[in-house]
């Protein structure tokens, strides 16, 4: 968002608009703004094209209340076929990297995720886990995710890191 002096939009032919639809515009450009982001890793066996978190992240990072359990819903693309796969998690906080428990790793359990194994080469995805951070996470401190579901060793058909700060 770039702030200009309104006479120099004025000696430039630039449009000027009302108070109001400045504040409309404001707010969708702020309101679009505030969409999990999140940075893919290597993914030898699919890509990771979309991550939703609910309830919604207002904010960037996204705020998460310890003990509060949110969904993170994936869309990802597999290059091949898939039998079956595991949720792996780890957070970084500081130096510290820790592998992070999963109450289910089973990526495949329909009941928790709404996937039914096989997964079809080149067919998109839509996965759903549910993510509680513990409550021992202090507020303000700031978590990086590195989400996987993990094929075999080093193969992820989904990897991707986003950063979470604890409300």
């Amino acid at each position: 968002l770039h702030v200009c002096h309104l006479n120099s939009l004025r000696e430039s032919g630039g449009v000027i608009m009302s108070g109001s639809t400045f504040f409309v515009l404001l707010f969708a450009v702020l309101s679009s703004s505030t969409a999990l982001v999140y940075q893919n890793c290597t993914s030898t066996l699919g890509q990771t094209s979309k991550v939703v978190i609910a309830p919604p992240c207002t904010s960037n990072p996204c705020e998460v209340h310890a003990s509060e359990e949110v969904n993170v819903t994936i869309t990802f693309v597999p290059n091949t076929a898939v039998e079956n796969f595991t949720v792996v998690v780890h957070a970084t906080i500081g130096t510290l990297n820790v592998p992070y428990p999963v109450a289910n790793p089973n990526g495949c359990d329909t009941a928790v995720t709404g996937v039914t194994c096989p997964l079809k080469a080149n067919a998109p995805v839509e996965w759903t886990h549910p993510l509680t951070l513990p409550k021992t996470i202090p507020a303000g401190v700031t978590v990086i995710i590195k989400w996987e579901l993990n094929v075999s060793t080093n193969n992820d058909v989904s990897c991707f890191e986003f950063v979470c700060k604890v409300a």
